[in-house]
């Protein structure tokens, strides 16, 4: 369970990145339009919400001494 939990941070983080490096290279070419600024506001949300969820779990985990 905690190597599962392990990939979905490093996904998600990947996937982050790799959003941040797509936006910013269609911002540079002044390609951006209202549909990229959706799509990856929502897959950034989406990635922030699981390392978020994964931190907490974590932090919960640590604390109750498993």
């Amino acid at each position: 369970m905690r190597r599962q939990g392990t990939y979905r941070l490093s996904g998600a983080v990947l996937v982050l990145i790799w959003t941040a490096y797509y936006y910013a290279k269609r911002s540079t070419g002044g390609l951006v339009d209202a549909r990229d600024r959706l799509v990856c506001g929502a897959v950034a949300l989406l990635c922030i919400g699981n390392v978020i969820h994964w931190l907490v779990q974590y932090v919960q985990t640590r604390r109750s001494g498993r």
